[in-house]
C-alpha cells in the first residue's frame, strides 16, 4: 500500500508496474489442494503467488496460463520498448498479452512447456517436463516416472504413466 501511495503522490502510477511473486512453493505444510511444497516439483512447490498491477493491466482477474519467473526479463523488455535484442538463446517470453488479455492473451516462447531439473538429495532427485495439460516427473535415481494432467488432476493423485505411455515417450 505505501509503495502504491508514493508511486500515486509521484505521478508514476501511470508508468509503473508493481509485481509480487514468491520464489517457489509454500513450505511443507499443505498448500491447499495442491501436492507437495518448497523443495519438491509437485504444483505444491512449483506454483507461487503472482499478483500484477499497472497501466493496462486487467484489474480483478485470474489467469491460468501457465508462466514462470523466466519471462519476466522478456516481459520488461517489451514494456521498455527497448532496441536492443535479448539474447537469442534466452528463455522465456513477454507476459505483456497476458496481462492486457488474461485468459485470451499468450505467451510466446522460443519452445512449448516447461523443465524443472532438481537434482538435491535431500528430496527425491526429480525431473519434470510440462507441456499443455501434461507433467512428466522422472526420479533420477530410480527410473521411475509419473505422468498427470494437471488439468483434470491438479492434486496431482492419477499418474496416468500406464494409461498413456505413447504421451508419456513424447515428452
Amino acid at each position: 500500500g505505501a509503495i502504491v501511495q508514493a508511486l500515486n503522490e509521484t505521478g508514476q502510477s501511470d508508468n509503473t508496474l508493481i509485481i509480487f511473486t514468491s520464489d517457489n512453493g509454500g513450505g511443507l505444510t499443505p498448500n491447499g489442494s495442491l501436492r507437495g511444497g518448497k523443495a519438491t516439483l509437485y504444483e505444491g512447490g512449483l506454483r507461487v503467488p503472482f499478483v500484477v498491477a499497472g497501466p493496462g493491466v486487467q484489474r480483478g482477474k485470474q489467469c491460468d496460463i501457465p508462466i514462470a519467473q523466466w519471462d519476466l526479463l522478456p516481459t520488461l523488455h517489451d514494456y521498455a520498448h527497448s532496441e536492443h535484442p535479448l539474447p537469442a538463446e534466452l528463455d522465456g517470453g513477454s507476459l505483456r498479452s497476458v496481462f492486457t488479455k488474461a485468459n485470451q492473451g499468450e505467451v510466446v516462447r522460443k519452445t512449448d512447456g516447461f523443465v524443472f531439473h532438481y537434482p538435491c538429495y535431500f528430496a527425491p532427485p526429480l525431473s519434470v517436463i510440462r507441456v499443455g495439460d501434461y507433467k512428466l516427473m522422472q526420479h533420477l535415481l530410480t527410473g521411475e516416472q509419473k505422468l498427470f494432467n494437471l488439468t483434470l488432476d491438479p492434486t496431482e493423485s492419477d499418474n496416468l504413466i500406464h494409461k498413456n505411455p505413447t504421451l508419456a515417450s513424447e515428452l
